[in-house]
This record gives C-alpha cells, sequence and structure tokens, in this order.
C-alpha cells in the first residue's frame, strides 16, 4: 500500500504520470504541473506548470474535485497550493 516496502523512482514515477497525462488523467496532469512549477523531478516550467494545472483543474469528470483540494490546502496555508491558484489564474 502506498508504496511500502518499495524504493521510490521518481524517474519511473514521472514517466507513468506522463503517459496517464497523454491519455487525460486529471490526477496525472496535476502531479506533472506540481512538478513542473516546482522544479522537482523536472525542469522548471512556469508555462508547462500552468497548461498542466489548468487542464487539471477544467478536467470534465475530476477537475472540480482537485480544484477544490487545491483550494482547502491554500485555505490551510499550503504554499504550494497557493501558487497553484495564482498560476491557473494568471
Amino acid at each position: 500500500k502506498d508504496g511500502e516496502g518499495t524504493t521510490k523512482d521518481r524517474a519511473k514515477a514521472i514517466e507513468l504520470f506522463n503517459k496517464a497525462a497523454n491519455q487525460g488523467n486529471a490526477n496525472a496532469l496535476y502531479q506533472l504541473g506540481k512538478a513542473y512549477m516546482k522544479g522537482k523531478d523536472l525542469p522548471k516550467n512556469e508555462a508547462k506548470a500552468k497548461t498542466l494545472l489548468k487542464k487539471a483543474v477544467s478536467h470534465e469528470k475530476d477537475g472540480k474535485e482537485i480544484l477544490e483540494e487545491i483550494r482547502k490546502d491554500a485555505a490551510d496555508g499550503d504554499e504550494d497550493a497557493k501558487k497553484i491558484l495564482v498560476l491557473i489564474k494568471k
């Protein structure tokens, strides 16, 4: 469960997120957007981050839920969530 007992392979995770994002998976779009925004495991790229995050929150099925979670996290003081809200409003 949750990767317990395994080693983390961030490169493989990014590969799988890319594959899922290309198939329209909202969570994968969100995770990749955050990675590009933060420059974690991928080169920092605000334009790509903005595109991916906007796609994630406007996703037909899961976008509303993702946006609500970001807003809740921002209200709870999560700095990354606050940055995401600013970025997707640009």
